[in-house]
């Protein structure tokens, strides 16, 4: 399950955006020189690719929950990882296959 959501995931990215797992179940992205509104876009189509290449998988559908957030000037690895970390929890509480962004 986890391979098919990472080509999932790298599919719906350019091919120079970084996908990788990052702490068991989790995958982490990132999308170089984007604005919100790209960034945005990549996610849902991140979501929208996922119906399409997981519905059809024999214990039911594979559902995602993504937390975009853009780099600021004053972000480290921990600080921009813990708000995106964040984020993402925020949509598995607001439901299954969303996005929660802070843009």
């Amino acid at each position: 399950m986890l391979q098919r959501v990472a080509k999932t995931l790298q599919n719906s990215v350019r091919t120079f955006d970084i996908v990788s797992s990052w702490d068991g179940e989790a995958f982490v992205a990132v999308i170089s020189e984007v604005e919100g509104n790209v960034l945005l876009a990549t996610a849902n189509r991140c979501c929208a690719h996922r119906a399409v290449k997981l519905a059809g998988r024999s214990t039911g559908p594979g559902y995602l929950s993504l937390g975009a957030t853009l780099a600021r000037h004053e972000d480290s690895v921990a600080s921009i990882t813990k708000r995106a970390d964040q984020l993402m929890y925020v949509s598995k509480q607001t439901g299954r296959n969303h996005v929660t962004a802070d843009l």
